[in-house]
């Protein structure tokens, strides 16, 4: 795999750790569901051997799950 295609699958992988650790105006269930999707798009272009991507989509799930997190009901004026 070329090197611009492991800086890619690098992003994309940090961009799911990055959404876990967002800060803002949605909840927990929200933002492990974000990284959920960033780590599908770098499980997606992953190197041969490299199942970080699925380990930590895994992990997310896990912990859904065990919280019993849900999505959280939000106002019709969450934009304002």
């Amino acid at each position: 795999m070329a090197l611009g295609s492991q800086k890619s699958y690098e992003d994309a992988l940090g961009d799911g750790v990055e959404a876990v650790l967002a800060k803002g105006g949605v909840g927990a269930y929200e933002l492990f569901r974000q990284a959920m999707d960033c780590f599908a798009t770098a499980e997606t272009m992953r190197p041969p051997g490299h199942d970080d991507a699925i380990l930590r989509w895994n992990g997310c799930a896990r912990v859904i799950t065990r919280n019993n997190l849900e999505p959280r009901e939000m106002g019709h004026d969450f934009l304002e």
